[in-house]
């Protein structure tokens, strides 16, 4: 059998009755608790990426930041 490790300490995550805990895949609530803070921090982040439209739509609205007036003379709110 291969043995599995708790990816945020790298202890062996041991099954006891022939279960694993309940705070599988780590060994312990502390680990679990650390790896959800790296979530919760931005620590840790899902690569994704941006499309063409996207990224003029984004263009656009930081050309408006940097312009005190918006094309229709009215202003930009940040």
């Amino acid at each position: 059998m291969k043995k599995l490790t708790c990816p945020t300490c790298g202890a062996e995550v041991k099954q006891a009755g022939g279960e694993y805990p309940v705070t599988f895949p780590f060994c312990s609530d502390r680990c679990r608790n650390v790896d959800l803070n790296g979530w919760f921090t931005e620590a840790y982040s899902v690569p994704v990426e941006t499309n063409r439209v996207v990224e003029q739509a984004m263009d656009e609205i930081n050309q408006k930041r940097s312009d005190p007036k918006s094309s229709d003379g009215t202003p930009f709110l940040n």
